[in-house]
């Protein structure tokens, strides 16, 4: 019979992103928090976020004129109160993070301000092209220096302990074995999906996890037929991995052209190439379905080697160089709006079960997310998260007498052949465009893999398959309950 040690804390927080972080250095002026990671601390979809953090903070801008944004690049479909609750709390946010030792561009001693597109004015703080490594190394070593921050790497969640009374903590498993972490308030910090597609801009660890874990907990899942695919990323090496282009390129004067050097988006929106991203990757997509080939042209921006040095230099060891040709460019999956259906305070329907960050989904980003605004997102939800856990009264518990545990003993069943196919039939099926018959298709195709996994096990591989596979069948679901076309979700007639 498997056993595992208990360990307790006041906050169990999943996941080391921008939310998680903040999330944790916020909590842990008031309670011991214990910080988990799958793989090393710096891992997550934050670590590789190039283009920044939107805030209206300039004096022409405003917290009005960034809620208008982002309600029309969501299509009707944001919550109208989150969103506020984003704007207004931007300016706060922004210095929170500076308070924490992170750094952004500046000129003239002053914060610069970038645009991005469905922008009315430039209001995104970056750190050149690696923002997100800038965010996450600074607050990494913020969180260094907090004693009562207890951090585990290399410790995957396998399950939420709950009962009647709520959310108790989470079953891990360290060292290949069940660890058990009682918590008065867990939060699920643990970022995004993009794993599930064949192509995408997120890195391994984004195999959906947390949306997993809240599903088999019992929480409501939301909105997730909404996924982003980023316009612009540059196919690596003939294989399925893509290099992301920041949306900020396009800021600086890139513009999206066919191989007849022609603008492709002038005629779509009169945003051109700075139209909001759904709008963007449908025409990418049906122009290189008609066998067109799409390049970004970055000519015209001037020091791109200094503004944009990860971009240029990885590229420049690709053989494009920005300076004198278009790189040529193919969606990829990158965000997911739906998410574990939260409140503005990050509640989940279970007691003492928080989301926060690209797991949750307050609405704030409808059917369609405004560029820069999900690091903001971490950080305004992240802080009012724990601003109402600090308002509650800590809940004094017990651990459920009998809490299932993997066995750890299962070694892997599943292959990395197993995992590609689950990959290939959701970006074949689930992708930018959708029919209903090939949606219904692949859900039978997802039910019949899912058979052949299984959750008593301490694999990490074989976990996460299963995570994607649960994904896959909730996208599927929310795809085919859906049938009209709104933002991101594109879902046309069978094809006759």
């Amino acid at each position: 019979m498997t056993k595992a040690e208990i360990k307790s804390t006041d906050i169990l927080i999943i996941g080391t992103g921008i939310a998680g972080l903040v999330a944790a250095i916020e909590a842990s002026k008031h309670y011991n928090v214990t910080l988990i990671t799958k793989t090393i601390l710096k891992e997550s979809n934050t670590y590789y976020a190039q283009g920044g953090i939107a805030a209206a903070i300039s004096k022409q801008d405003s917290p009005k004129k960034h809620y208008e944004d982002t309600l029309n690049a969501g299509h009707g479909h944001c919550n109208k109160k989150a969103v506020e609750l984003l704007t207004k709390n931007a300016s706060k946010a922004i210095q929170h993070l500076l308070n924490n030792g992170v750094q952004f561009n500046q000129k003239n001693n002053e914060l610069h301000l970038s645009k991005e597109g469905a922008h009315q004015e430039a209001r995104i703080l970056n750190d050149k092209d690696r923002t997100g490594k800038s965010i996450i190394h600074a607050l990494l070593q913020k969180i260094r220096s907090i004693k009562n921050i207890s951090i585990k790497e290399n410790t995957f969640t396998h399950s939420l302990i709950v009962d009647k009374n709520g959310c108790h903590g989470a079953v891990l498993i360290s060292n290949n074995a069940p660890l058990i972490c009682h918590a008065s308030h867990t939060i699920l910090a643990t970022g995004g999906s993009g794993q599930i597609f064949k192509y995408t801009s997120n890195p391994e660890i984004a195999t959906g996890d947390g949306l997993a874990l809240a599903k088999k907990a019992g929480c409501t899942l939301t909105d997730c037929e909404f996924i982003q695919f980023h316009p612009t990323t540059f196919p690596l090496n003939n294989s399925t991995s893509v290099f992301l282009l920041s949306e900020t390129l396009r800021g600086e004067g890139a513009t999206l052209i066919n191989q007849d050097n022609i603008p492709i988006m002038d005629s779509i929106h009169p945003l051109r190439s700075l139209a909001p991203r759904d709008i963007v990757s449908k025409e990418v997509y049906r122009q290189l379905s008609l066998n067109q080939n799409i390049f970004l042209d970055c000519r015209s921006i001037p020091h791109i080697q200094e503004t944009f040095p990860n971009i240029f230099q990885t590229l420049k060891k690709n053989n494009i160089d920005l300076q004198t040709s278009p790189c040529p460019i193919t969606p990829a999956a990158h965000y997911f709006m739906g998410g574990v259906k939260t409140n503005l305070h990050g509640k989940t329907n279970i007691d003492h079960l928080y989301a926060i960050g690209e797991v949750a989904c307050t609405g704030v980003h409808g059917a369609n997310r405004l560029a820069s605004n999900s690091l903001l997102e971490g950080v305004v939800f992240a802080l009012n998260t724990i601003s109402d856990i600090r308002n509650k009264t800590s809940p004094s518990h017990t651990l459920p007498k009998h809490i299932p545990l993997p066995d750890k003993q299962t070694k892997q069943q599943l292959s990395q052949t197993f995992k590609n196919n689950i990959q290939e039939i959701m970006w074949k099926n689930c992708g930018i465009i959708r029919e209903k018959n090939q949606v219904i298709n692949a859900q039978k195709e997802l039910n019949t893999l899912i058979k052949q996994t299984h959750t008593n096990t301490c694999n990490i591989f074989d976990l996460e398959c299963h995570n994607l596979l649960m994904v896959g069948s909730e996208i599927c679901k929310a795809i085919l309950k859906r049938p009209i076309s709104l933002g991101s979700h594109q879902i046309r007639r069978n094809a006759t």
